[in-house]
Formats: structure tokens, sequence, C-alpha cells
């Protein structure tokens, strides 16, 4: 039962852009908590090996989610990266950031990585509302902790934007670890994107992105 008329409702009149550039190679719900271990490591010093435990507080609704789960390598290991909060947390204590390139065996094997792991307690603490709120405590040797808290994760266009340049940057380190499009055609893609409406045919920004065939 289509109503094609609902397409062209006040046409010319309303404009809804809501959106999220998610700055993280990792499934939303995780960026809440992982948006905090980011912070925690860039605005202490913190010595990862003096850490005894991590807590992570969420909602009973996250913890009992497919992300609050132990973190286990599945078939598709970046599948069970990305969608684990305990990955993604220990990952960005180490690099302060999630890329494609840490969902992969190697990093997911690496020791560091392990003993982290092995320090995550999820806590269920948060009101149910707090969907997208996290909190984490670092625990320290000799007593000390550090705590954070983040209300909207970063990359919501209107609570917690990007800027330009973080997302072309975001953008263009995807170009290079995909491989498949050379930077010249990212940049030109780039430009295309920003004039839009000057173009008269769309298959000349598709081209950009599509491989040469040897």
């Amino acid at each position: 039962r289509p109503v094609p008329e609902k397409i062209i409702h006040r046409l010319g009149e309303g404009f809804y852009a809501g959106c999220v550039i998610k700055p993280w190679a990792s499934c939303r719900a995780s960026h809440p908590s992982l948006d905090t271990c980011v912070r925690l490591v860039t605005e202490n010093q913190v010595d990862l090996d003096a850490v005894e435990q991590i807590r992570i507080h969420v909602t009973p609704r996250t913890l009992a989610g497919f992300v609050g789960q132990p973190f286990e390598i599945g078939e598709c290991p970046e599948v069970s990266g990305a969608f684990s909060i305990r990955f993604t947390a220990a990952t960005a204590l180490m690099y302060r950031t999630v890329r494609p390139e840490h969902l992969t065996l190697e990093h997911m094997n690496d020791p560091r990585l392990r003993a982290l792991l092995g320090k995550i307690t999820l806590v269920d603490s948060l009101p149910a509302h707090e969907y997208l709120t996290a909190e984490v405590e670092l625990l320290l040797q000799g007593g000390s902790r550090l705590r954070a808290r983040v209300d909207v994760p970063r990359g919501d266009t209107y609570a917690a934007p990007l800027s330009e340049a973080e997302t072309l940057d975001k953008y263009y380190a995807n170009v290079e670890f995909g491989g498949r499009t050379s930077r010249a055609s990212a940049e030109r893609a780039a430009e295309t994107i920003n004039n839009l409406e000057s173009i008269e045919d769309i298959s000349a920004l598709v081209k950009l992105f599509t491989p040469a065939h040897p």
C-alpha cells in the first residue's frame, strides 16, 4: 500500500538530516564506553601495566545485549571485535582508537590485549534511559583511581559532532586501509561531493570508487 505523495510532502520546505558519523570502527553501542576509555588515556598519564581493574558501567539492557557478552573470537573475527564492549574498550586503552586494522587475529591474540581483557568487569549500574552513556573506572596499583563518564558518544551530528578535518581523516584512513581507491581519486570524490549539485551525471562520482581492472 505505497503512498508516493509522502515522498514529496513539504518538498523544498523541510529538511531533516540527523545522522551519526562514527569515529570508531565498531558497533555504536560500544561507543560510549570506548569514548570514555579514549578520554581517560588522553587526559591522564596511564601506565596500563599498573591498572589492576577496569570497571565499565553500563545499563542493564546493554550488559544483557550482545555487546555486553564476554569477548570470544568467533567465525568472523571482525564481527566479534566490532560488537564487543570489552574488546573495543581494551583496544581504546591501548591505542586511543579502534580502527579496521585492529579487527584482526593478530591484535586479538596480542598478550597485552589479553591481559587487559582479563581485568575488565561490566557493571549494570546506570539507569535504563541512559543508553548512550557509560562510565569507566581504572583502579591502579597503590589504590588510586581514575574515573570518567560520557553522556553522548562522539559522532552525533548535533550533540557531539566530529570536525570536518576529523571526518576527512577517517575517510582517507579507510581509503588507505581498503587499498582499492587511490588517494587522488578519493580527494576528487570528496571535492565532487562538496559540489554535488553541479554534476550532471552521478556516474562520474561512482567511477571514482570503482577499482580499475587489470
